[in-house]
């Protein structure tokens, strides 16, 4: 079958029922491996599926921990997160920086800009962080990221709330709670983060 998105050209308006429609002709109807996740969905406890907590291999560890390396590098070397707090900016500066640092690198993607104007230019991916924080189109998250989301994959964004609630309407979301010890600053004054996680 091939979706409304599939078909559409740029130079068409995607709407959200399209994506709806998108997210619905895709969602997994066959599982052919046990899920963790699915059955505690479904009430059962499985603790089988997870213990004991498989190791990842050494080569695949390998690979993520020099990519988290070179980019806690970057981020210490040209992030100033306080005055990003402080400003509500990302400077100019970093988005040409990141646009370098990811040459060559086909899974980073930054997209410029409003993410729901640019919705139609979106793909789908395996996780996806929202920073939610004074989004004007925060709303509209709920019903868009299906369309966003490849099976499995697991999504989270930003929850001030300070509680086990999020104001993104999702069934099945769990959270993890996070000790924090927070500098001052205007939105966030709670010693436990919440962060709201989705798989899909």
């Amino acid at each position: 079958m091939i979706s409304k998105l599939e078909t559409a050209t740029k130079s068409e308006t995607v709407t959200k029922d399209d994506s709806m429609d998108l997210a619905e002709d895709s969602r997994q109807e066959e599982w052919h491996h046990p899920s963790f996740v699915a059955e505690l969905f479904a009430g059962n406890l499985c603790t089988d599926l997870i213990d004991p907590f498989l190791e990842q291999p050494k080569d695949d560890k390998k690979i993520g921990d020099e990519f988290l390396e070179r980019l806690e590098k970057f981020i210490v070397e040209n992030i100033d997160a306080d005055s990003i707090d402080e400003n509500q900016v990302y400077p100019r500066e970093i988005l040409e920086k990141l646009k370098v640092w990811a040459e060559g690198k086909s899974n980073v993607v930054i997209i410029e800009g409003d993410w729901f104007e640019n919705l139609s230019e979106l793909s789908t991916y395996d996780g996806i962080f929202a920073d939610t924080y004074g989004d004007e189109h925060v709303m509209d998250f709920a019903d868009s990221v299906p369309s966003l989301a490849k099976p499995n994959s697991l999504v989270t964004w930003w929850n001030g709330s300070g509680t086990e609630t999020s104001i993104i309407d999702l069934e099945g979301i769990v959270y993890e709670e996070i000790d924090v010890v927070p500098t001052q600053n205007s939105y966030y004054p709670y010693s436990k983060y919440y962060l709201p996680k989705k798989e899909f």
